[in-house]
């Protein structure tokens, strides 16, 4: 398995936390096409296909060491900005 960068560890993470490609963007300053190029290269790298596996793998195996963010705080993910 190939080492996962800084930027795919936080990508990882806030997509185990279940914000959304567009959310991950704007927490990170980043295009969502962007975001949706690392997901596909984590999915590659981890042997996973989507979303779903790649939130269940994140979630289970505690990969990535949580970063201290303050999220903006969207309509729908109100509640993920106390998390």
């Amino acid at each position: 398995m190939e080492a996962l960068t800084a930027r795919e560890r936080e990508i990882l993470w806030l997509t185990a936390r279940h914000l959304r490609v567009r959310e991950i963007a704007a927490a990170l300053a980043i295009s969502p096409h962007t975001v949706r190029k690392h997901r596909a290269n984590l999915c590659a790298k981890l042997g996973l296909r989507g979303t779903a596996q790649l939130t269940v793998h994140a979630q289970r195996q505690s990969r990535v060491d949580a970063p201290v963010w303050r999220f903006p705080v969207s309509r729908a993910g109100a509640d993920l900005a106390r998390a």
